[in-house]
């Protein structure tokens, strides 16, 4: 089933590509860019780009929060 979701860019690289639930990050303050992306155990930083939602598969959506998780 697809869900609306956003992009999130992690990684040294830029390369790293995690999409989250548009509306975990409609949630969070317009001013958040920087959040938190679950990949497996870990909470990984990442920058979301707002400007786009984007119809995904559920099960490619990973859980958010805004800035750092330790």
């Amino acid at each position: 089933m697809a869900v609306w979701a956003y992009q999130c860019v992690g990684g040294d690289d830029g390369a790293t590509v995690w999409f989250v639930p548009r509306t975990a990050i409609d949630e969070l303050p317009p001013e958040v860019k920087t959040v938190c992306v679950k990949v497996g155990s870990q909470w990984l930083p990442a920058v979301v780009d707002r400007t786009q939602p984007i119809a995904v598969d559920g099960m490619l959506v990973r859980e958010v929060v805004a800035g750092n998780v330790e």
